[in-house]
C-alpha cells in the first residue's frame, strides 16, 4: 500500500504533463499554420505581379541577352567564367594534396608505435 501511493501520484503528473504538452502542442501547431497561410497569401499576391513586370522578352538570365541589366551580365560573365573555375582549380588542388599526404603518412605504424610505447610501456629498441 505505500508503494501504490507514489506510483498514482507519478501516473497522475505524468498524465499531467503528457496532457499539458499534447494541448501546447496542438496551439503551437494551430499557430504556425496560421502564419504559413498568411506567408503563402502574401507571396500570391506579390506573384500575382510579378510576371506583369517580367514580360519584356530581353531578359533571359539563362542566356546572353541581358540588355536592360548590364551589371548582372557582368556579375554573371564573372562568376561563370573566373569565379567558379578559380574556386573549383583551388578546391581540387588541395584535395588533391590532402590525399597525397593521407596516402604517403605510415599511419598505422605511429599508432602501433603510439600503442606500444604508452600503453603497453615498451620502447621500440
Amino acid at each position: 500500500m505505500p508503494r501504490a501511493v507514489p506510483t498514482l501520484t507519478g501516473l497522475l503528473v505524468a498524465a499531467a504533463v503528457a496532457y499539458n504538452y499534447q494541448d501546447e502542442l496542438k496551439t503551437e501547431t494551430a499557430d504556425i499554420r496560421h502564419r504559413l497561410n498568411n506567408v503563402k497569401s502574401t507571396m500570391d499576391e506579390i506573384a500575382s505581379t510579378v510576371p506583369k513586370a517580367l514580360d519584356n522578352p530581353k531578359i533571359s538570365l539563362a542566356g546572353s541577352s541581358l540588355d536592360p541589366y548590364p551589371k548582372v551580365a557582368e556579375a554573371h560573365h564573372y562568376v561563370t567564367q573566373r569565379f567558379v573555375p578559380s574556386v573549383k582549380g583551388t578546391w581540387n588542388e588541395h584535395i588533391s594534396s590532402a590525399a597525397s599526404s593521407l596516402i604517403n603518412s605510415d599511419v598505422p605504424g605511429r599508432a602501433q608505435k603510439f600503442f606500444m610505447e604508452k600503453v603497453l610501456g615498451e620502447s621500440d629498441k
